[in-house]
């Protein structure tokens, strides 16, 4: 079963570096066929540490993608997903402390994508609490 949930994993992996192909080549909707690919296979995995980190870019991914397509709405949501993900794996990590957690660098990416998906939602006119 693990071997499985590996292949799994490395499969949405090999998709999310598709769909941003396609969305860097302006298939938008090539490209968000290819992230909501990956959240639907995902959703049928148990829950993993690497599945949490895929299902961030497929939403990450699949907001701009749909953003792209002028669905302000659509990307809205796939942005809040990625947020609430990001935002809750941030706090695990630091462990309820606001404070850099030194022992790894995945914070830093978490805090980092938080930014970014604010931008992009602030872009779009949404208000995102700080």
């Amino acid at each position: 079963m693990e071997s499985s949930l590996r292949m799994a994993l490395k499969e949405a992996t090999r998709q999310i570096g598709q769909g941003w192909k396609l969305y860097q080549s302006k298939d938008t909707q090539g490209a968000i066929r290819a992230f909501e690919s990956v959240i639907t296979d995902l959703s049928r995995i148990a829950d993993d540490h690497e599945k949490t980190i895929n299902l961030v870019d497929a939403y990450y991914g699949l907001g701009l993608a749909v953003r792209a397509t002028g669905n302000t709405p659509e990307a809205t949501k796939a942005f809040a997903q990625a947020l609430e993900m990001c935002e809750a794996n941030l706090k695990a990590l630091r462990g309820g402390d606001i404070e850099n957690n030194l022992d790894t660098s995945e914070d830093d990416r978490y805090a980092m994508l938080i930014t970014m998906i604010k931008q992009r939602m602030s872009e779009m006119g949404i208000k995102v609490n700080s």
